[in-house]
């Protein structure tokens, strides 16, 4: 309701500017209140006239810099110090030089929406007023608090250049390819702020982001890297499209993989992201990638649709490696509904392939077994792409496969894996 009534009282000031200052003096009061409802929705309120009428921005300014900071530890503080930061990014040319006591409390608030005022407002400050933030947070990274890194990463990519430019790329560059330390959250946010930074060194910013499409991080939430990968498919597209280049070919393939995503909401991302790059950079296939990933990528949400459709890429050599790694991921995962798409479909193109193709899918199948045969994140789910093949009828080499699952069986402790081995060994034999 506050929204809206800041969205009503906005619109009757761009009808009527003469109400702006009436407005604005009704307003700052209640402000500086310390019912963190009131202040809510005055400054709400605030930083709709002030966007609307530049002549109270001053005003409008420093009843946002003056909220109490009692306000700050009450249980409403996240939604005033997200409506403060509205107010300033409104009046962004004043330059304010008060801003740390609400830069510290908004950049240690955990929520989302908090580090999106946060990033909005340092990004509408002219470059020298942001400055100060930036050598904080460069200078004392690892000292900061998980929400504050949080918050950092996303302002990072929002400041103006000109301020340490390099140095911020360096800094993101590091947390999205896992040299610098830092959590999930951050790491995906680090991935979105690169392409405003990505000028400084196109090399670096996309093999730091392919890096990224690769994040397979899991938690008690689930499979959390997949924020980090859709993140940097999106982010990839962005600097590419904006700074095409031919040196770029090993993003280009990396980025492949997501189309084969079983989360689909992260496989939209990756089929618009890789559709997007195909219309303006010079990526293998160019052709074959634009016809199957025309029309709207909203259809490839529908995993059915989506694996037949995509499916014809394992025909291109550049993407296969990228593929495969993904496709085996999917095949081996505990969806069932990706499961049950992805492996007829793989089936239905193996079926129809060439006997080469099929025979390099299946070598590209067994390299990845080979690199990670003590891993049973991926050497499970290649094993499951195997035997889909194999129940699936398509008969090419598959022996060294079998060898790599069936070795040691005497020592296997995964139960997921022993089985999938004894499955091969027995199709082996007989």
């Amino acid at each position: 309701m506050r929204e809206l009534g800041a969205a009503a009282i906005q619109r009757m000031v761009s009808e009527d500017t003469g109400l702006a200052q009436d407005v604005v003096h009704a307003l700052v009061p209640a402000a500086r209140s310390t019912d963190h409802e009131a202040a809510h929705g005055a400054l709400l309120a605030l930083a709709a006239v002030s966007k609307a009428v530049s002549a109270v921005r001053p005003e409008a300014l420093d009843a946002a810099l003056g909220v109490s900071p009692r306000l700050f530890a009450t249980p409403g503080a996240a939604a005033v110090i997200a409506a403060a930061c509205r107010v300033v990014a409104t009046s962004s040319s004043h330059a304010p030089s008060r801003l740390t006591l609400l830069l510290h409390a908004a950049t240690q608030r955990p929520e989302h929406f908090v580090h999106d005022a946060v990033a909005a407002m340092l990004g509408a400050l002219p470059a020298y007023s942001a400055a100060a933030y930036v050598d904080e947070v460069l200078d004392t990274w690892l000292s900061l608090s998980p929400e504050a890194q949080q918050c950092a990463a996303q302002a990072l990519g929002a400041v103006r250049l000109g301020v340490r430019d390099r140095e911020r790329l360096e800094l993101l560059v590091g947390i999205v390819d896992a040299s610098v330390t830092a959590d999930v959250d951050t790491r995906a946010r680090a991935a979105a702020s690169i392409p405003h930074l990505a000028a400084c060194d196109i090399g670096k910013a996309t093999a730091a982001l392919a890096c990224g499409l690769d994040d397979h991080t899991s938690d008690e939430r689930g499979d959390v890297g997949s924020w980090v990968r859709a993140a940097s498919a999106t982010a990839l597209a962005d600097t590419l499209c904006t700074h095409p280049t031919s040196e770029a070919r090993a993003a280009y393939v990396a980025m492949a993989g997501g189309v084969m995503e079983r989360i689909d909401a992260v496989r939209v991302v990756a089929c618009e992201a890789l559709a997007c790059v195909a219309r303006v950079c010079p990526v293998p296939a160019a052709d074959r990638v634009r016809q199957l990933l025309s029309g709207s990528v909203e259809r490839y949400r529908d995993a059915h649709t989506a694996f037949s459709a995509v499916m014809p890429l394992l025909d291109v050599a550049a993407y296969r490696p990228a593929l495969v790694a993904t496709l085996a991921r999917t095949i081996g995962s505990r969806s069932e509904t990706a499961r049950r798409d992805a492996a007829p479909a793989l089936v239905q193109w193996a079926q129809g392939a060439s006997c080469e193709n099929v025979s390099a899918f299946v070598r590209a199948l067994d390299s990845l077994a080979a690199r990670h045969m003590r891993d049973n994140r991926l050497f499970v789910p290649v094993a499951h792409t195997t035997l889909a093949l194999l129940d699936g009828g398509v008969h090419v080499d598959f022996s060294p496969i079998f060898r790599r699952a069936t070795a040691h069986l005497a020592q296997i402790k995964s139960v997921p894996r022993l089985l999938a081995a004894l499955r091969l060994y027995v199709i082996e034999k007989y």
